[in-house]
């Protein structure tokens, strides 16, 4: 072979094998980054809407389906996004920011641990630390030193572009505190909620898990049946149709877990 020519084919071999070095290392390193610092979340609630779909549209229900909370089932077309988990990303909130939290009430035992059943709740933040705020008719209003003053965009907190909706009296935040809420007001757990009389009140910094960065696209919500004593998933068909009652490898008894999602369709990214 031409020495020439047989230089150039090692130079062109060594370019490659450099690319795909290059390319691999990259891939790694973002995956890492990724695995570390974002997660992949879904919708199961009607509380986000319309900002965030969560099945509510369906006018599905089963035996499962909460009235009162809004959670939904099989064959529901929910969005699944990707949050930032990052220390950086949670101390640069900003006002409307849509985060992943636990509730301070109702997430963690006694002892202030969390609890093993917990499930991260969708929100936006409404209010920040050290603020003194209210609502009233659907408005946002912050306090400021020579007043009161309306805040854009405060349409994101109406119902649906109903301001017919439930007021927050004045609320003063600590230094670590933050106010969110639902888009769908009237259809929203969250720190508005009334209990004993009073506000849930506010989360803590603490509370934050992660910041919503993009809506992927949209998924079916799932409930996986188990079986109880092996572990055995059955079809859900099977089960809703009563064609499948019991588990077929050992008898026992199935029962519904946490949900999930499959058949998710990808869309481009709407970043939030």
């Amino acid at each position: 072979m031409n020495q020439t020519l047989k230089r150039k084919i090692i130079a062109i071999g060594t370019s490659i094998l450099y690319f795909a070095t290059v390319v691999t290392v990259c891939v790694s390193a973002a995956a890492l980054v990724r695995k570390s610092c974002y997660s992949y979340i879904f919708v199961s609630g009607g509380s986000m809407e319309p900002t965030l779909n969560g099945g509510q549209d369906s006018g599905a229900r089963a035996p499962w389906y909460d009235s009162s909370t809004h959670e939904y089932h099989h064959g529901d077309r929910v969005h699944f996004g990707i949050t930032d988990e990052s220390s950086r990303a949670k101390r640069n909130l900003k006002r409307y920011d849509i985060v992943t939290v636990y509730y301070p009430w109702s997430d963690y035992d006694s002892n202030g641990e969390l609890l093993k059943n917990a499930d991260y709740k969708i929100k936006r933040v409404i209010a920040l630390p050290g603020e003194t705020f209210k609502i009233e008719q659907g408005v946002l209003m912050v306090k400021y030193e020579d007043g009161y003053k309306t805040i854009e965009r405060a349409h994101l907190i109406e119902d649906g572009g109903n301001s017919s909706v439930k007021d927050v009296t004045e609320q003063t935040l600590a230094e670590d505190q933050y106010w969110v809420m639902g888009d769908h007001r009237n259809n929203s757990y969250d720190c508005a909620s009334i209990a004993s009389g009073n506000y849930r009140g506010p989360i803590k910094f603490e509370n934050i898990i992660g910041v919503l960065t993009s809506v992927q696209g949209t998924a079916e919500y799932y409930i996986p049946y188990t079986c109880d004593n092996c572990d055995r998933e059955i079809s859900d068909k099977d089960y809703l149709s009563g064609k499948q009652t019991t588990c077929p490898k050992c008898g026992g008894s199935i029962s519904a877990k946490k949900g999930t999602i499959r058949n998710e369709e990808y869309t481009y990214p709407r970043i939030i």
